[in-house]
């Protein structure tokens, strides 16, 4: 399979020895298919401790879930809805016909509830079945049998954001705008880590701020403010930032060999 139809998983630690991984598949209706359909390659710099990786596959095993019951309850929409519809009428006028005194409000409340608990049955009925379930099995199968690979180019990355670690934040946008730390560029991995990393970073710091940063403008003091107070330690720390500005500066990710090691249930 071509590199370009991989999937890719990434361990970083971020400073302050916080592990944190990158990854694309984040639960949505598409995240079946991708991982039925691509290859799987997992990438790592330190070692990751086994509990964190068990954490992981965890969490990835719940999107897996959320995103095939998403799938489920998109297709045959229509049919649950006709087959809801049909019940709310035949509610409507049942009780229509046997509560005639009873007040109109209440009657089209039941009919209502009638309807929306037809509309979930059926979905939990056909969300329940085999196929389904063995279909969650299937793809959780891909997952765990992932192996993760020791990279340097992942270890290059902890060593940049590590040595930015101690730097303002000015100072660090400098060196990331300016090219002051070398990072050498990875055609393979490089793009799809700067795009996982794009898409956090969309949720974290505003479009106007990145933007001048990436036509390496100085901000005035009121922008570093506001970007300070969006650089999130837990979550989306100011040396990733600095980090994706390098790759997009640097080496036009707009959008090495490594060694095998297993981390398998037995490990964990």
């Amino acid at each position: 399979m071509a590199q370009s139809d991989s999937l890719h998983l990434f361990h970083l630690y971020l400073p302050g020895d916080r592990p944190s991984f990158f990854h694309d598949l984040a639960g949505d209706i598409q995240t079946p298919e991708r991982i039925a359909h691509h290859e799987l390659r997992a990438f790592y710099g330190r070692d990751p401790d086994p509990p964190e990786v068990a954490a992981f596959r965890k969490d990835l095993h719940d999107k897996i879930s959320t995103a095939v019951r998403r799938e489920c309850a998109d297709t045959g929409f229509p049919v649950r809805f006709a087959l809801s519809s049909a019940a709310f009428l035949v509610a409507f006028l049942v009780l229509s016909l046997l509560l005639r005194f009873t007040p109109l409000p209440f009657k089209l409340v039941a009919a209502v509830l009638t309807g929306i608990a037809t509309y979930f049955s059926i979905l939990r009925t056909k969300c329940g079945t085999e196929s389904v379930k063995d279909r969650v099995d299937g793809l959780r199968g891909r997952l765990d049998a992932v192996i993760f690979r020791e990279c340097g180019f992942i270890v290059a990355v902890e060593e940049f954001m590590d040595g930015l670690s101690t730097l303002s934040t000015d100072e660090m946008m400098s060196h990331a705008l300016h090219g002051d730390t070398r990072l050498e560029a990875d055609p393979e991995l490089g793009p799809p880590l700067c795009r996982y990393i794009e898409q956090r970073r969309r949720s974290c710091i505003p479009e106007r701020l990145y933007r001048k940063l990436l036509r390496a403008k100085r901000l005035s003091d009121r922008d570093w403010a506001t970007l300070q107070s969006k650089c999130d330690d837990a979550y989306f720390p100011r040396e990733l930032l600095a980090l994706l500005l390098y790759f997009k500066l640097h080496h036009n990710y707009s959008d090495m060999t490594c060694s095998s090691k297993r981390i398998d249930s037995s490990s964990r």
